[in-house]
């Protein structure tokens, strides 16, 4: 099992300016943390922040969307110790429930050059993090995005693992890969990328109010022109935090799954606008995408769940394979191989146990 890193004191706000070059109301890198009900979290995340050793500016843009639980008053403490360099943004209400994702409203106020991505409940552990991926991109200007691995800690079991790993040395990865992953090709910890590339994003990633996620679309559109990835595991991806995505997804009901689904195949199609984008790869990840729907509706023995996933698809003529094809039209091949793989998983249960 690894053992994570713990932080060093932290300097004082002099201290930091002073360890700066440049103009201080200049940053090079505005740090961009969303958080909501992250009280039990959010002081790695900017203790991560704070110990970054960079030689230049940066700032630390908090958005707090409503909190109850008293993150707020910790994102305010910090925001008192260290006036120059943390920038709370407050929500009165909460802007995710109405549709509202982070970017709309971090693109109006960053002043960096470059933008760096870390959720409130997840956390930085190395401090050569920013200037390592800054000085990366300035030597590789026809890239605008990099990554590195990270640690999933599992809130659930305390299990720690190495997670997203592309190799073992630093290099510009062609995006194929990101765009034919299923899920994310890298942590959103790990996101470093010019201002400017984000600024250019489509309008539909900060407008639409039914884009379930925004993550696979930085890696893909923002790294379109390859990504550089770093071998060095620089951050803590923290698994079933409640409120989560991935806890959310286990506790929504059918019918919200099924309005996902289709928002995902249809802002993926979307991707085809950019020639960049290799087009085999994004079938690849349209088919993974229905796949692991077609998977949910298995897990919960809902054939009606597949049919609507599979009619889904067909809109947006993505072809289903044989296996899908077979429950789809026959209710009796899908009950009786629901009921195999719930005997599978509890029999790994008992073994286990």
């Amino acid at each position: 099992m690894c053992k994570l890193p713990i932080f060093p004191d932290l300097k004082s706000e002099s201290e930091l300016l002073a360890s700066w070059s440049g103009d201080i109301d200049v940053p090079v890198v505005s740090i961009l943390c969303a958080t909501y009900n992250h009280a039990n979290y959010i002081e790695d995340a900017i203790k991560g922040f704070l110990i970054q050793d960079t030689g230049f500016p940066f700032e630390i843009i908090i958005a707090d969307d409503a909190s109850t639980d008293g993150t707020k008053e910790i994102v305010e403490q910090y925001a008192s110790r260290y006036p120059r360099i943390v920038k709370p943004i407050f929500h009165c209400q909460n802007q995710y429930s109405q549709g509202f994702r982070p970017p709309r409203y971090f693109k109006g106020v960053i002043k960096g050059r470059y933008c760096a991505l870390c959720e409130g409940d997840d956390y930085w552990i190395d401090s050569k993090k920013l200037r390592l991926q800054v000085e990366g991109l300035e030597k590789n200007p026809a890239v605008d995005l990099s990554i590195h691995p990270a640690y999933m800690l599992d809130m659930e079991t305390q299990k720690k693992t190495l997670m997203y790993v592309h190799g073992n040395r630093e290099e510009v990865l062609p995006v194929t890969a990101a765009v034919a992953a299923l899920s994310q090709f890298s942590p959103t910890a790990s996101y470093v990328f010019r201002a400017e590339s984000f600024f250019s994003m489509p309008d539909w990633f900060f407008e639409a109010q039914d884009l379930p996620f925004g993550d696979y679309f930085v890696e893909v559109i923002i790294g379109k022109s390859g990504i550089l990835y770093f071998p060095e595991a620089l951050s803590v991806y923290r698994r079933n935090v409640p409120g989560s995505y991935t806890t959310m997804t286990k506790q929504a009901e059918e019918a919200q799954l099924l309005k996902r689904l289709k928002s995902i195949l249809s802002y993926t199609r979307k991707l085809s606008a950019f020639s960049e984008i290799p087009e085999s790869a994004l079938d690849i990840r349209l088919k993974m995408v229905l796949r692991d729907y077609v998977n949910m509706a298995i897990s919960r023995n809902s054939h009606a769940m597949l049919i609507k996933a599979v009619e889904s698809a067909r809109f947006f003529a993505i072809p289903v394979d044989k296996r899908d094809q077979l429950f789809f039209s026959s209710r009796v091949l899908f009950f009786f191989y629901a009921m195999l793989r719930r005997a599978k998983v509890l029999a790994r249960q008992l073994i286990k146990g």
